[in-house]
């Protein structure tokens, strides 16, 4: 890929931000959720869900790319409808002041921003069950679309919700008990969560004063044999945060193994799976975009710290890019099933598989600035 192929990804990022702004200008300040695939309209909130965060990093974004100065108002205005979650018993918390103070704190370096951040961060500690080995979703967990919250459950998702806060208080304070809490929540769900085949179970049910597993089911997917791909996905990005951070080698090998399960069970050569790898391919089934997104943004950590690529990047890239260029003219991305099984946002645009799209083709164009190859 050469110079005039950056250039076009760079191109494709401007546009992309056009339509960050454009959406900024159409929730005002509230947190836009999903927009309805069909009738275009937009879903927002006024109190932060769980991918509150997620828009702030996506106007963040934005900023890099094209910076509109009055978006930094914008920015603040809902930080401050964010912060009094802080001390909120959820899981989500990991996602939504990583994605909104502690990233704020890394472009800005205001100390209140960082202060925040950690605050949330010692609440994850807090969560932290030591005979499940687990951060559990909590009494508060608050998930728009999907009743499900408990201090006896835990997600598979949650190896990479809770963690990436608790590896950016890591790396920015040096204590040792955040990095340890994040490696055993990532390396008990690889116990508890992955299947011989490296595919995974979405929830688990637990004694919360013994540890003991007393349910596994899928509670987005198709039914508790199969795999939710968004799970699969989710459980990739953990894997690469978690080398990332603690190195530990088998982390690669899962990832790899996790890896070929997940594009093998795609509808190849697009990549973007049914919300269920397992479910019936049938004409109202719908595919999950999302799933993608973060699968790639896994897939490119890894290259970073030394995978080697076998061709995939250049797969994603193309699978990426054709999303983007059908994507309608009010969306970023489409087809997007946020839960199924529900009927809740079966064919959409999320806000957080915006920001992985973006996040995306930002590190993409940075991998590639420093004259890496696609193969």
């Amino acid at each position: 890929m050469g110079d005039e192929s950056r250039k076009n990804i760079y191109t494709t990022m401007e546009s992309l931000a056009g339509k960050v702004y454009k959406i900024s200008e159409e929730c005002m300040n509230r947190f836009p959720y999903y927009r309805d695939e069909r009738s275009g309209k937009l879903f927002c909130t006024d109190a932060c869900n769980w991918s509150g965060g997620h828009w702030v990093s996506l106007q963040l974004n934005a900023y890099i790319i094209s910076p509109v100065s009055g978006i930094i108002n914008n920015i603040k205005a809902l930080a401050g409808k964010i912060s009094c979650r802080s001390r909120d018993r959820d899981i989500f918390l990991g996602f939504i002041f990583y994605y909104s103070f502690a990233r704020m704190y890394d472009m800005f370096g205001s100390e209140g921003d960082l202060n925040t951040a950690l605050l949330a961060a010692d609440n994850l500690i807090s969560m932290y069950n030591p005979y499940a080995g687990l951060i559990p979703l909590g009494s508060e967990c608050q998930v728009l679309g999907t009743d499900i919250q408990g201090n006896n459950l835990a997600a598979v998702d949650g190896s990479i919700i809770g963690n990436i806060l608790l590896y950016w208080a890591y790396d920015h304070t040096g204590k040792d008990y955040y990095l340890k809490t994040a490696v055993s929540n990532l390396d008990s769900t690889v116990k508890i969560f992955m299947r011989n085949d490296y595919s995974v179970i979405h929830m688990v049910e637990f004694n919360p004063d013994t540890g003991n597993i007393l349910a596994k089911w899928n509670n987005l997917g198709y039914s508790n044999n199969t795999t939710w791909s968004r799970g699969q996905a989710w459980f990739l990005l953990a894997l690469a945060y978690g080398y990332k951070y603690a190195g530990k080698k088998e982390y690669i090998d899962f990832y790899r193994k996790a890896l070929r399960f997940y594009i093998s069970h795609c509808r190849l050569p697009d990549l973007v799976p049914l919300y269920d790898f397992q479910a019936p391919e049938e004409p109202e089934t719908p595919a999950d975009a999302s799933s993608l997104a973060i699968m790639a943004k896994s897939y490119l950590i890894m290259l970073d710290l030394g995978m080697d690529d076998d061709g995939t990047l250049d797969s994603i890239i193309n699978a990426i890019l054709a999303i983007i260029d059908v994507t309608p003219s009010k969306f970023i991305t489409h087809h997007v099933c946020f839960d199924y099984p529900h009927r809740f946002a079966t064919d959409s645009d999320m806000i957080f598989a915006d920001y992985y799209i973006l996040d995306f083709l930002i590190h993409l164009n940075e991998y590639l600035r420093r004259g890496n190859k696609i193969i």
